[in-house]
């Protein structure tokens, strides 16, 4: 919106500060900003959905960051079971 509101309405901006922002919004996956503190996360390796654009995949996570991170999820609702058994079956049995 704001790309259009600069692009084509000629709005006035601050051009140094506009890039860094663009930059931001073409590099980086998630932004959270508050008062004090800004979060920024990558974008995802890997998003799933099912039909009705709900996160969705069946025998793999649906959601995966590069970092292993990893969210299973059926119809939009998490599965924590899976997760959990994924987890057990990656740790060395001699480990635990």
């Amino acid at each position: 919106m704001l790309d259009f509101c600069i692009s084509v309405l000629e709005l006035q901006h601050d051009k140094k500060k506009w890039n860094v922002l663009k930059e931001l919004m073409q590099h980086c996956g998630f932004m959270f900003q508050f008062e004090k503190v800004c979060i920024v996360c990558d974008r995802p390796c890997q998003l799933s959905f099912d039909e009705e654009n709900m996160l969705h995949a069946e025998g793999e996570a649906a959601l995966k960051f590069t970092d292993g991170y990893s969210v299973y999820a059926c119809h939009g609702r998490h599965s924590y079971e899976e997760e959990r058994e994924r987890y057990y079956e990656d740790k060395d049995p001699d480990s635990v």
